[in-house]
């Protein structure tokens, strides 16, 4: 599995914003896709948070 940093992490969130910014522009069934896909990148996010470690800990 690919290390997730909190830089990524960060990069999730911000794009999720961005999504939802579209999702309220879009038609109806293209918004609840976006907006889907939104909160699997915070849920993804969430779970870094929750069960990140450090460098130091994995060594």
């Amino acid at each position: 599995m690919a290390a997730v940093t909190d830089t990524h992490v960060r990069q999730m969130r911000e794009r999720a914003a961005e999504i939802d910014q579209l999702a309220a522009a879009a038609p109806e069934k293209m918004a609840k896709r976006l907006r889907f896909n939104a909160n699997k990148l915070r849920a993804t996010a969430d779970d870094h948070d929750a069960t990140a470690q450090t460098a130091e800990a994995l060594t």
